[in-house]
């Protein structure tokens, strides 16, 4: 399956879960609101991966240069 395959995949469940839980009451969800942030750029990708020097697997770093999950801030 293709990466582009497997996001699909990934934004279909999300709006799936979104309509079976629209008040956010599952584990988790009130944190990610079942949305995705906007992708990284790739100079923000290698930024990041020389910052830490470290190099990403390729399948994770697909996902955070084509979409990747958005986390709220929540109040304490």
């Amino acid at each position: 399956m293709t990466i582009h395959k497997q996001l699909d995949l990934i934004n279909q469940k999300l709006k799936t879960a979104a309509q079976t839980d629209p008040d956010h009451q599952l584990f988790g969800a009130k944190a990610h609101t079942y949305t995705m942030n906007s992708p990284l750029s790739l100079d923000e990708h290698r930024q990041f991966e020389q910052a830490k020097g470290v190099s990403l697997p390729e399948e994770f770093s697909a996902f955070l240069v084509l979409r990747r999950f958005r986390r709220k801030r929540l109040a304490s």
